[in-house]
């Protein structure tokens, strides 16, 4: 899904974002601080974190972005610029552990002996709902 998604953006926008990653795990942190500080509920934490990511990015294609389009180098300067910053700072403010977000599915299905969990499933299908969208679009 990150890689359609960097794909989509350099297809349409002609642009090489090299902060796509960095959006994602924002995304993913937004979630996290919203669900163990915040103490709201996933969906409502991941709706909320996907608005402010949108926002910010948004924001950077107008302010840093929209100005430099005339210098593809001077575009992908500024997006690894963006990445780094942001994963500095995210590396600052939480560490180097990994943090764990509530899953949406807590069910987990047994089948021949083996346990699959319904959070693999749900990103399974989540995962090929947005391949098949992509085919069907082109």
């Amino acid at each position: 899904m990150l890689a359609v998604g960097f794909t989509l953006i350099f297809g349409v926008a002609r642009i090489l974002n090299l902060a796509h990653g960095a959006f994602y795990a924002l995304g993913a942190y937004g979630v996290y601080v919203l669900t163990a500080y915040g103490r709201l509920p996933l969906l409502l934490a991941a709706a909320m974190s996907v608005l402010l990511v949108a926002g910010f990015g948004a924001v950077m294609e107008r302010v840093l972005v929209r100005p430099l389009r005339g210098s593809a180098l001077a575009v992908l300067m500024i997006t690894l610029a963006v990445a780094l910053l942001f994963e500095q700072g995210m590396f600052i403010l939480f560490g180097s552990e990994a943090r764990n977000v509530p899953a949406f599915v807590t069910a987990t299905w047994t089948y021949s002996g083996l346990d699959i969990s319904g959070q693999r499933l749900l990103t399974l299908a989540a995962g090929k709902s947005g391949q098949c969208s992509w085919l069907v679009s082109t």
